[in-house]
């Protein structure tokens, strides 16, 4: 038998299904929404909304926010400890949602003639690295010094290809 009330002053119905709120808004901070805690309860998410306005004089919405709201603080204090105790997954993560940091993509636009002259370049350092280290290899050696003197007389004194460009 229901409540004998103004409303139902012969207490016709049936009786008032008793909710734990201790237990609605941990489900809540736990991000179940209002049909999951009406399920859970055993209760129609009508009569969940409508006791939520008789007991503390608020609509759903808002007690489910202020819950809703508590949970995820508690989680974002948790992800914070865990990033601060060294989970660089965790700190990039925080970073995109917090500081809306992103994964940088630079494009660059490199055209045919600037990678022939990359490419060149890159030649001429694999050919000066090569001489130096023959150079290194054959220290003290005065015939063969002599013989790469007299064959770079007249070429400004370089025997590396250096580009010239198209």
């Amino acid at each position: 038998m229901a409540e004998v009330s103004d409303k139902n002053p012969l207490g016709a119905g049936r009786p008032e299904i008793e909710i734990d709120w201790k237990r609605v808004e941990n489900m809540i901070i736990g991000g179940a929404n209002g049909s999951q805690v009406s399920a859970a309860l055993g209760v129609h998410s009508n009569t969940l909304y409508d006791r939520v306005k008789k007991q503390y004089g608020i609509n759903f919405s808002e007690f489910y926010d202020k819950f809703r709201e508590k949970g995820n603080q508690l989680l974002h204090n948790k992800q914070f400890d865990v990033a601060l105790k060294g989970n660089t997954t965790m700190l990039v993560w925080l970073g995109k949602q917090r500081l809306e940091q992103k994964d940088s993509k630079e494009e660059t636009n490199v055209t045919p003639q600037h990678a022939a002259i990359m490419n060149a370049l890159i030649e001429q350092i694999t050919i000066r690295q090569e001489l130096a280290a023959k150079k290194e290899k054959s220290n003290g050696n005065d015939t063969a010094d002599g013989a790469a003197k007299s064959s770079n007389e007249g070429s400004g004194g370089s025997d590396i290809p250096v580009y010239q460009g198209k």
